[in-house]
């Protein structure tokens, strides 16, 4: 297990940018991964008469590529917690620390992972450095005093090949990329999640329900493809057709499914539960990956 103590320590500085960013780069051995074991941020000095409106703390694996999004009135925030790059982050605020008068200082406000989820391996990461970020947020200029924090970090080496390991990194950085742009989650009107959900009684009713015909049943569900069997079968062109007419869009209140005709009939939506593979996206090899053969017989590792 690898254990990292690093610090970000700053005298004083004063600019009329709402926002500062300080970094510290951590290099980790190569041709490994990393997996997390804990992080845990200390502030040293919580008395810090640091000017800002919130302070957030941020460890990645990547460079830090700051969002459009605000976070108490100022821009160039962090990627959410959601983003896989996002390793351990803290939100801090000023608060009443003590009960004098003036004992007014920084605290965590809140932190991902919490405390519970942080006290075991939680993420693994594949790139070669650590980045520790401290951002000042300030919506009347940043002014840092006497500002002083500790990060603990520990690391397990994981043995990985390096196809997984480049896969990794290269996965890693895209993450950084996206992460400024993203946005997730679409809002709706409650008015217009009525006959979107279950349960459909809700506002007066279900839909109507198709059903299927016995004989389309037993060929659908004993799965019996056309092979070399005396009984009645159904090949798998017919049975994609069935499957499609299944996955039909219907328009609000109509069945789910549709009627491909004669002989089937009517489908319904249920059918494309649980298919068997090759039904849907076309045939797919009886063994795969293909076996190749040296001429000494043994067999070739592709």
């Amino acid at each position: 297990m690898t254990e990292i103590r690093e610090s970000i320590e700053i005298e004083n500085y004063s600019t009329a940018n709402t926002v500062m960013v300080s970094e510290r780069i951590i290099n980790l051995s190569g041709m490994v991964a990393h997996q997390m074991i804990h992080t845990d941020f200390f502030i040293d000095n919580p008395f810090s008469e640091t000017t800002a409106d919130v302070i957030e703390v941020v460890v990645l694996p990547q460079p830090l590529i700051t969002t459009d999004a605000i976070i108490d009135g100022t821009r160039d925030s962090t990627p959410t917690a959601s983003n896989d790059n996002v390793l351990f982050k803290a939100v801090l605020n000023r608060a009443r620390i003590g009960s004098g008068p003036a004992d007014i200082g920084w605290q965590v406000l809140q932190e991902f992972p919490n405390a519970f989820l942080g006290a075991s391996p939680t993420f693994r990461f594949y790139n070669d450095k650590l980045y520790y970020y401290v951002i000042f947020h300030a919506s009347a200029g940043v002014t840092i005093s006497n500002w002083r924090c500790t990060f603990y970090t520990a690391l397990s080496p994981v043995k990985v090949s390096m196809v997984t390991k480049m896969m990794g990194r290269q996965k890693e950085y895209f993450d950084s990329q996206v992460g400024r742009i993203m946005t997730t989650g679409r809002l709706i009107g409650p008015a217009n999640l009525i006959g979107q959900y279950f349960p459909l009684y809700a506002y007066g009713g279900i839909r109507p329900e198709r059903m299927l015909n016995a004989q389309s049943f037993a060929n659908y569900f004993l799965q019996n493809i056309a092979d070399r069997d005396e009984e009645l079968m159904t090949n798998p062109t017919a049975l994609r057709s069935v499957i499609s007419g299944a996955r039909a869009m219907q328009p609000n209140m109509d069945a789910f499914g549709s009627n491909i005709g004669l002989p089937v009939g009517d489908v319904p939506d249920w059918v494309r539960f649980g298919l068997n593979e090759g039904l849907v996206a076309g045939p797919v090899r009886k063994q795969w990956p293909p076996l190749k053969f040296t001429d000494s017989g043994n067999t070739r590792m592709l």
